[in-house]
């Protein structure tokens, strides 16, 4: 299932730098028993560092009601906060949503995850609209994984976001670049790898190819795909079904086209893409036995007023087609 990746948000407030530590081997997914905004608590005891950040973050200011004269109309009673540990280190960090129609699309709030270092703040998480957010035993770069529930207004679409030493993104399995094949990434049907080529990154198989993805480009303005998503039963008739995006350096919204690749133990394959993608939040993936579906969230229009609508496609083993599953 094509997928997009999340658009790069304005990067945290507070000067005070989180240790990063070495990425644990992923865990169990089952909660922890921390699971964070379910619903709404007080935002009264906001840092004030906090709500300085959240007074100027671009979703304040682009709303039409949130700024007055040029200046932020934000109030504390925008928001709720809820205090789950990100680190485990065992002193409450702060999780935040948005209460405000400024700060909410769809009825659902975005969020705003900050580490708290005792006299500072500093923000690792900006997430799009979520019905709810669960801490998950696994840890990448000393965090624990997010289970980001009911994305883009989908109750039942799921994303597994992780940290990346610097904010949590969605969570993705990265090829190592070269010239040469890249390391290879294992599956029912074998080890895939992605060689350069051409004609842009070829996806191979056992040495043959299934699929190129990306224009051709100078190396060094080509990464290797990304993995988005795997299934983890079968999907459509498939036994295996990956969500691929191009990948480009310098891509400020972390953009780039997508494939849904499905495999087979008996060596089946196919190759169904490129869905555009040209930014914005994350895209929320869900697949059931029958097939996928992608929901790419709406948002706000770009210095106008307005809301772009969210968009649903859906992938039944035969092509990505637009519309629910």
């Amino acid at each position: 299932m094509p997928l997009r990746r999340i658009a790069a948000a304005a990067l945290a407030l507070v000067p005070a730098a989180c240790g990063a530590s070495p990425p644990a081997d992923a865990g169990a997914d089952h909660a922890q028993g921390a699971t964070a905004a379910r619903g709404p608590g007080s935002a009264a005891h906001l840092p004030g560092d906090i709500l300085r950040a959240l007074g100027t973050d671009e979703a304040v200011l682009a709303c039409a009601a949130g700024v007055r004269d040029g200046v932020s109309r934000f109030a504390p009673d925008w928001v709720t906060a809820s205090r789950p540990d990100f680190d485990g280190d065992g002193r409450a960090d702060w999780l935040v949503a948005g209460a405000h129609a400024c700060l909410q699309r769809g009825g659902l709030p975005l969020r705003w995850g900050y580490l708290d270092h005792g006299d500072a703040r500093e923000r690792v998480l900006r997430a799009p609209a979520t019905a709810e957010v669960e801490l998950l035993p696994a840890m990448h770069a000393g965090l624990h994984d997010l289970r980001l529930q009911g994305a883009a207004g989908d109750h039942d679409a799921q994303a597994r976001w992780t940290f990346d030493g610097s904010r949590y993104g969605p969570s993705r399995q990265e090829g190592t670049a070269g010239t040469a094949a890249a390391s290879g990434l294992a599956t029912v049907a074998g080890a895939l790898d992605w060689r350069r080529g051409g004609d842009g990154f070829a996806l191979r198989r056992d040495g043959g190819t299934i699929a190129t993805l990306g224009p051709a480009e100078p190396a060094e303005y080509v990464l290797p795909p990304q993995l988005l998503f795997r299934s983890e039963e079968p999907v459509a008739g498939w036994d295996e079904v990956l969500v691929l995006q191009e990948s480009f350096p310098g891509n400020a919204c972390n953009g780039g086209p997508l494939w849904v690749v499905a495999l087979d133990r008996d060596g089946g394959q196919r190759a169904d893409g490129p869905l555009d993608f040209c930014g914005g939040a994350a895209p929320a993936i869900r697949a059931n036995a029958s097939g996928l579906e992608i929901v790419v969230p709406g948002g706000p229009r770009n210095r106008v007023r307005g809301e772009v609508p969210a968009e649903r496609w859906h992938w039944r083993g035969e092509g990505l087609r637009p519309g629910p599953l």
